[in-house]
Order: structure tokens, then C-alpha cells, then sequence
């Protein structure tokens, strides 16, 4: 019983250690996947590639790793279900575009945006801070700003709860600050590294202060869409919307859709091609129902 706990001590720097090292993996088809080991059980592994982004595969397909040593022996003389509460996994994302005009215009634009997830046993967490600076002919920049934290507690294998707050302000919206709060059921359909979808239903409560002095609160049904293709190994499109309609006026309702693609360049490192809109069916006064922007830049992901 005492060599067993002293097992379960070691355990955190063994696996770190098979983490370090597991660089490279070779199937028994003859495929070598350069990469980092995230996850193992007695069935699967989870691979994260450095062309495919994150892989299941089955542990009979794995061969060995760079170094010779086997996930099979590995998978069977631990403990699986301590293993799996033992490690958690990591993705990042920070993308950075701009651009610049003179002549008959000036222009200047840039946009900054990083996404940190966390994943431990049932719980995911996703942090996002986005910000955009657009000035034209030498007026003063019109800045904006969204910081976003959220939590999905999966419930079954493809049935999460998420909960998420949010601020932010865009001055080119005529928004001095928005505030939101809001719970939902998700579903994850699937993500195997190539494919992903996944929605989320829920309720959402706003509070925005317009620059006008005016403030605005209520209580609105929301609905979320993600979904990312990998075609030919290489190039993934992207697609992801955020729809809100007030529970108080039918008609006052909001979407926000990205559609992207991003093109590899190097190891971990992007270019992304996004369109953006936002359609405001009730704006504040002043503004436009529909902001829509275009933009090209360097997209990191680990």
C-alpha cells in the first residue's frame, strides 16, 4: 500500500516527463507525427500534431515514440482514472492585423486578439481580450475593447453548461460600456483536430451605457455556432455567430459573424483571412444598423 501512494506522488513528474520528451510518434502505417502528448488511456491517445492540431488515436495505431518507448506499456501500468484528473491541457491564440493608407485617404487600423483555454477533467475555461483601433483621415481613433471569460462544465461526453461575463466599449458603436452576463446548454457534436461544431441556447442580460447618457438593460434569448474544417491538411475555415433577441421587444435583436480562414506558414503560425459583421436591428441613435470590416494578419496558435 505505501509503494502504491508513493507511485501516485511520482506520478505528476513521470507524466511531465513523457510529456518533454514525446515529441514524435510513429503509426504502424508508417506516419510520423511531430507534436506533444496530451492525454493517454488504456484505448486512446491524445495527440496535439504540429500539422493537424489535436488528434484522438487509437493506442493499437501507435507504434512507438521518437525514443522508442511504448504508450501500451505506458497506458497499462497506470492508473487511468488518476491519470486522466492528474493533467490538464492548454491552447493559445493570439492573432495581430493592421493596416495603413495615405494618398487620397488616411487610414489606420489594428486589431489584437488573444484566447487562452484551459481543459481539466469536466471543466473548460476560455479567456478572450480583443482590441481595435480605427482612425480615418486623421481624426481622433475610435477604440474597442471586449474581455470574455468562460466556463463550460460538461455534463455528459457532448453536453456542456457554459456560463460567461463579459465588458467591453466601442466607441465606433457609440457604446461607452457593455456589460453582460449569461448561461446556457451547449453541445459539442464533435472535435476530432479536423472537424469541430459546436452551439450553445441560453439567456444573456445586457446593460449598456451609450455615450448619449442613455443606459439600456434587459434580458435576451441567445444562440452560439462554432464550427472549423480542416481541407488537405492544411487550411481550416472557420465559422462562428452570436445571436441575441430581447425578451422584451421581438424586434430589438443582434448578430455577430466571423467567417475565416486561416492559411499555415510556419509551425504554428497562421495567416488568417476574417470577415466580420455586426447587424444592430435598434442601434443607438446616429449609428449604422450594419458595421462590417475585412481585415488580413498573423495568426499564433500552441
Amino acid at each position: 500500500m505505501y509503494l502504491r501512494y508513493r507511485f501516485l506522488l511520482l506520478l505528476p513528474l513521470l507524466l511531465m516527463r513523457e510529456s518533454n520528451h514525446a515529441n514524435q510518434i510513429r503509426l504502424k502505417n508508417g506516419d510520423l507525427l511531430n507534436g506533444k502528448l496530451i492525454n493517454v488511456t488504456e484505448s486512446q491517445i491524445v495527440w496535439r500534431s504540429d500539422t493537424f492540431g489535436l488528434l484522438s488515436i487509437p493506442i493499437d495505431d501507435v507504434l512507438e515514440t521518437l525514443d522508442g518507448r511504448s504508450f501500451q506499456k505506458l497506458a497499462s501500468a497506470l492508473d487511468t482514472d488518476v491519470f486522466e484528473k492528474s493533467l490538464a491541457s492548454y491552447e493559445g491564440n493570439v492573432s495581430i492585423s493592421g493596416s495603413a493608407s495615405s494618398g487620397n485617404q488616411e487610414r489606420k487600423n489594428w486589431d489584437f486578439e488573444v484566447t487562452l483555454e484551459r481543459t481539466k477533467d469536466q471543466l473548460r475555461q476560455i479567456g478572450t481580450f480583443e482590441y481595435e483601433s480605427h482612425s480615418l483621415d486623421g481624426r481622433q481613433a475610435e477604440n474597442s475593447f471586449d474581455v470574455i471569460y468562460m466556463a463550460d462544465w460538461f455534463i455528459e461526453e457532448h453536453w456542456f453548461w457554459r456560463n460567461e461575463v463579459s465588458v467591453g466599449a466601442d466607441e465606433n458603436r457609440s457604446l461607452d460600456q457593455v456589460f453582460s452576463v449569461g448561461s446556457a446548454l451547449g453541445r459539442q457534436f464533435w472535435d476530432d483536430g479536423i472537424d469541430a461544431l459546436s452551439t450553445e441556447l441560453g439567456f444573456l442580460w445586457i446593460a449598456e451605457n451609450q455615450i448619449n447618457d442613455i443606459k439600456n438593460e434587459q434580458m435576451a434569448f441567445n444562440w452560439s455556432l462554432d464550427y472549423s474544417k480542416m481541407f488537405w491538411n492544411k487550411i481550416t475555415f472557420y465559422h462562428q455567430h452570436d445571436l441575441w433577441i430581447s425578451m422584451q421587444d421581438i424586434n430589438d435583436n443582434q448578430a455577430e459573424i466571423d467567417i475565416g480562414i486561416k492559411i499555415p506558414i510556419i509551425r504554428d503560425l497562421f495567416t488568417e483571412i476574417k470577415f466580420e459583421w455586426i447587424f444592430d436591428n435598434k442601434p443607438v441613435r446616429g449609428s449604422d444598423k450594419l458595421d462590417s470590416q475585412y481585415s488580413i494578419g498573423i495568426n499564433y496558435v500552441w
